[in-house]
C-alpha cells in the first residue's frame, strides 16, 4: 500500500493533507487484510487455540464497560492516543484544532483521565461486575497459576444467631475465607485464618481475621495459620512472603487484628492486637525485607502508596500523614473516611462530615491533600449522596478526579426469604464536582460475614 502511495505521492501532496491520506490508506488496508482473514479462519484453525477464553471475554467486558463510560471527547482522544499512536502533547493539540476550541484545565485533566481509565482497565484495577456473592468454592486455592482476584468473602454459612448464640460450626468449609477470581473461579483458602467458632466460653471470634487484596487482585495478605504470622502471596506465581511475628494466633482469636497492604504488595501494616484502640501500635513491614517501623500510639494505619508511602493514618478523629517517624494530622476533628494516595503519590483524598450524630451523608465533603505539604487542594460538597450513604472504605482512584467507595448495608429478610442479606455497593466520586455514580452491588444471603475488594 505505501508503494503505491508514493508511486502518487505528487498528486497526493498537491490535494492537501497528505499525512490524513496516509492515514486512511493504512486503516482501509488493514480493514481488507482482517476481512480476507476473518473469511478464511477455519473450526480447525479455532480449535487449535490454547488460551482459555474466558479472562479474554472479562476482560473484554470490564472494558466495554469503562469505554461506555467516556464521553464522545473522551473516545476522540483514545482514538488519537492509541488507534493513531500519538503522543499526550499531540493528542491534546489535535483535539484543540478539530474542535476549533481551547482545551481547558478541565479539559487537559480529562485527557489524562482518559488514559489512566484504559491503563486501569488493562491492569486489571476496575471494579468487577458485583452481582450475587459466591457461597461456596470449587476446590482448594491452588499453589499457583491464579488469575487475579475479583474479591475474597465468608459468611457464617448462611447462619445466624439462636437463642443468643451462634451455632457450632467447626470443620465447616463455609467458614473458610473463599477467594473468587475474575475469570470466574472460586476457591477455599484454609490456610487463612477466618473465624473461630465454638460457645462464648471458648475461643470464640465473630469476625475473622483480617484479608487485604491488592488493587490489581494479583497479591493477597492474610494471617497464616501454619506459620503463625500474616503472609502476602502472589497469587500467580505462588511465591510467599511471610511478616515478622508480631502477635500469636491465640492474641489474633482474643482481639482480632486490621491490617493495610499497598498497592504493590510489599508493604503490610499490621494493628497491634493486644491494645485498645486508643493505645493501639501498628507496625509497618517492608515485607521483602522484613525491616518494621513502629508507628505513634493511638494511630491505626488506613492507606500506603507504593513503595511504602505516603502513609495515611487515623488518629482521635482526626487523620495523619506519616513524616520522619511522626504523624503530622492534617484533618481538624471529625467524622474521616482515608482514602488512597493517587498512583504518583501526591494526592491523597478523604471523606468528611460533621461529627455529630444527626449529621446527615448531605453534609458530606470529598477532600484532597497534597500529600507533601497537607495543604487542601480540594474540597467538594457531595452531590445527592444516597440515604444510605456512610462509606466505612474507601478504594482505588478510577482516573484523575474519581476515586471510589464502598458502603455495606444489611438488608432485612422480604416477602418469602428466610434470612436477611448483606449488601456491599461500590461508587465513584468525582472530587472536583462532588457527583456520585454507582459501580457495582455485591450481596449474599446471611447474618454475618465480610467481603473484601481489591485495593479497599
Amino acid at each position: 500500500m505505501l508503494v503505491r502511495v508514493a508511486g502518487n505521492w505528487r498528486r497526493i501532496a498537491a490535494a492537501g493533507n497528505p499525512e490524513a491520506y496516509v492515514r486512511r490508506s493504512l486503516v482501509n488496508e488493514h480493514i481488507s487484510w482482517w476481512r480476507r482473514q476473518r473469511r478464511n479462519l477455519t473450526v480447525a484453525g479455532a480449535a487449535r487455540q490454547s488460551r482459555d477464553p474466558g479472562d479474554e471475554s472479562v476482560s473484554r467486558i470490564v472494558l466495554w464497560q469503562a469505554l461506555s463510560r467516556l464521553t464522545p471527547r473522551q473516545r476522540a482522544v483514545l482514538v488519537l492516543r492509541f488507534y493513531e499512536d500519538r503522543s499526550v502533547h499531540e493528542t491534546a493539540g489535535l483535539a484543540r484544532r478539530r474542535r476549533a476550541v481551547a482545551l481547558s484545565a478541565s479539559s487537559a485533566l480529562g485527557v489524562t483521565a482518559v488514559l489512566t481509565i484504559i491503563t486501569a482497565v488493562l491492569a486489571g484495577v476496575l471494579p468487577g461486575a458485583g452481582g450475587q456473592v459466591a457461597t461456596s468454592a470449587e476446590a482448594v486455592l491452588p499453589a499457583s497459576g491464579v488469575s487475579p482476584a475479583a474479591y475474597a468473602s465468608f459468611d457464617w454459612c448462611g447462619e445466624g444467631p439462636k437463642e443468643g448464640k451462634m451455632p457450632d460450626l467447626s470443620g465447616r468449609d463455609c467458614l473458610q475465607w473463599r477467594v473468587v477470581t475474575r475469570s470466574g473461579d472460586s476457591y477455599n483458602m484454609p490456610e487463612a485464618m477466618s473465624v473461630v467458632p465454638g460457645e462464648h466460653e471458648g475461643p470464640y471470634m465473630l469476625v475473622a481475621a483480617p484479608v487485604a487484596i491488592t488493587a490489581d487482585g494479583r497479591k493477597i495478605a492474610y494471617y497464616s495459620v501454619k506459620d503463625g504470622r500474616f503472609a502476602v502471596r502472589d497469587l500467580e506465581s505462588g511465591q510467599v512472603r511471610l511478616a515478622p511475628p508480631l502477635f500469636s494466633t491465640a492474641d489474633i482469636v482474643k482481639n482480632g487484628a486490621e491490617i493495610t497492604l499497598s498497592p504493590d504488595g510489599r508493604f503490610l501494616a499490621v494493628g497491634d492486637a493486644t491494645n485498645p484502640v486508643d493505645a493501639q501500635t501498628d507496625t509497618l513491614v517492608d515485607i521483602e525485607t522484613g525491616e518494621t517501623t513502629v508507628l505513634p500510639a493511638g494511630w491505626q494505619v488506613r492507606s500506603i502508596g507504593a513503595g511504602g508511602g505516603p502513609l495515611v493514618a487515623y488518629g482521635p478523629d482526626r487523620l495523619g500523614l506519616l513524616t520522619d517517624g511522626e504523624m503530622r494530622p492534617f484533618t481538624d476533628t471529625a467524622w474521616h473516611t482515608p482514602g488512597w494516595p493517587t498512583s504518583d503519590g501526591t494526592t491523597v483524598a478523604y471523606l468528611t462530615r460533621p461529627a455529630r450524630e444527626e449529621a446527615s451523608p448531605g453534609e458530606t465533603e470529598i477532600v484532597t491533600v497534597d500529600a507533601g505539604t497537607s495543604e487542601t487542594r480540594t474540597r467538594t460538597r457531595l452531590q445527592r449522596p444516597p440515604g444510605d450513604f456512610f462509606p466505612l472504605r474507601m478504594g482505588p482512584w478510577l482516573n484523575a478526579t474519581e476515586v471510589t467507595a464502598v458502603v455495606a448495608t444489611p438488608r432485612s429478610p422480604g416477602p418469602g426469604d428466610q434470612k436477611p442479606s448483606r449488601l456491599w455497593r461500590t461508587y465513584a466520586i468525582d472530587v472536583t464536582t462532588g457527583t456520585i455514580r454507582t459501580l457495582d452491588t455485591y450481596s449474599y444471603p446471611g447474618w454475618l460475614g465480610d467481603l473484601v475488594l481489591p485495593g479497599f
